[in-house]
């Protein structure tokens, strides 16, 4: 999948019809050994189901390199091998295996010298079943039994155990030329962004630049900040940036604090058009677009477009929030995108930029 722009990605008129999102890489069946793997694009967000012990995909990177490859959306009650396989002379050796057991994700890293490889998911399964022309395994001893075969005719439970469809994880191939902080590209972007305004205060582990005609403030706490155009009648828009602790959520993840936002803007009449990832500060973050009526400036009740993303720097999760009305929603796309595409930890900050050059950092707003 490429790393997605918001400007390509996000329009107005897109706000106000339904999307259905999907996966741009699916597993196709049989592929539980090396010689069916299914192909698919380094490009591409592939989706797969646990219905059997191995899942094999063969994949062609765009050049030799450090990549790293994400397993994601796991049953907790798993215990779940990803493996990687060639990019090397010998494209059947098995280069290194990490396990997912009692996580729902899993990573692997592999310094490829060639271009070919493969990647493996295998999973360990329990007590199984076969019987009236469907089989069922269940993932631990105290868990349902998924459904490997018949899963039209399959019970809605056997001997009380509940009877489950198999569980779907995602795969995404990180690989340096498709990452916004790829090499040679980083040292353009911060050189292209050096001459705007700088935000990285001591206590944030990430920095970023944002648009010299946009002005930022912070809103009560040394945690969060609010960005607006200067122009006193374009303040229906807000972007807010927001660091929040990980001590504060303990065994939440990046997508647990999404849901978490989904939730609080269906409690107050959101309706979520959009909810994938997009590459940013060199990691997968979960993101939504929303369409909710709130009032405006004016006290008249509009309809806004709202934007959330989450993602995770060291000990920290960081909320970004864009929300303008529906009507203005692409205009202000460019100002959000200069702010993620400059997204960084602080120590791939020169010491010239890293420091806030905002006039008053410490100005609070109500």
């Amino acid at each position: 999948m490429h790393p997605k722009s918001l400007i390509l990605l996000i329009l107005p008129a897109w706000l106000l019809c339904s999307v259905s999102s999907g996966f741009a890489g699916q597993e196709v069946e049989p592929n539980n050994a090396l010689e069916k793997a299914t192909q698919v694009s380094v490009k591409e967000e592939i989706s797969g189901s646990i219905n059997d012990s191995a899942d094999f995909y063969r994949i062609l990177l765009p050049s030799p390199a450090s990549i790293q490859v994400l397993l994601e959306n796991l049953p907790a009650d798993a215990e779940i091998d990803l493996a990687l396989y060639g990019f090397s002379p010998n494209p059947h050796e098995e280069r290194t295996v990490c396990r997912a057991a009692g996580e729902t994700s899993v990573r692997c890293r592999v310094d490829a010298t060639e271009r070919s490889g493969y990647i493996s998911v295998k999973t360990t399964f329990g007590p199984k079943v076969c019987e009236k022309g469907w089989c069922g395994a269940r993932l631990s001893n105290d868990g349902p039994y998924i459904t490997m075969e018949g899963e039209n005719v399959a019970p809605a439970q056997h001997n009380t155990v509940p009877v489950m469809l198999p569980p779907e994880y995602t795969i995404q191939v990180q690989h340096p030329s498709l990452s916004l902080d790829r090499p040679g590209k980083q040292s353009g972007v911060a050189k292209t962004l050096s001459h705007l305004p700088s935000f990285a205060p001591e206590a944030w582990p990430c920095s970023f630049h944002y648009p010299k005609n946009w002005s930022m403030s912070w809103l009560r706490t040394d945690k969060r900040v609010l960005l607006q155009p200067r122009h006193a009648e374009e303040k229906d828009i807000r972007l807010e940036i927001e660091r929040k602790p990980k001590l504060n959520s303990p065994g939440s993840s990046a997508e647990g604090q999404l849901n978490l936002a989904e939730r609080d803007l269906e409690v107050i009449g959101g309706i979520v058009r959009q909810r994938e990832k997009m590459w940013v500060a060199n990691q997968w973050a979960p993101y939504l677009v929303a369409i909710l009526p709130a009032p405006d400036k004016k006290g008249g009740m509009k309809l806004f477009g709202h934007l959330q993303l989450v993602f995770e720097f060291g000990d920290d999760y960081i909320w970004l929030s864009y929300r303008t009305l529906a009507d203005d929603y692409g205009r202000y796309l460019p100002a959000i995108q200069t702010v993620l595409d400059s997204l960084r930890e602080k120590d791939l900050f020169s010491p010239e930029q890293s420091k806030t050059t905002e006039k008053n950092p410490g100005e609070t707003k109500p």
